[in-house]
């Protein structure tokens, strides 16, 4: 269910936005540097839920 509610989100994303560049940089360096799935998955939703803590700048 969690599996099927992400892909959602993922689908839900802009093509060509600075958001799709952030994740897929993210996904590659996980695949890089991880070799289990879990320990991809962690290593992104760790990294997704640090930009939420992160201030965001308006310019």
């Amino acid at each position: 269910a969690q599996e099927e509610d992400n892909k959602k989100d993922i689908l839900r994303l802009l093509c060509h936005t600075e958001a799709v560049e952030r994740l897929v940089k993210t996904i590659t360096e996980a695949a890089e540097s991880l070799c289990t799935k879990s320990e991809r998955e962690g290593f992104i939703e760790a990294k997704l839920e640090s930009r939420k803590i992160i201030p965001k700048f308006d310019s």
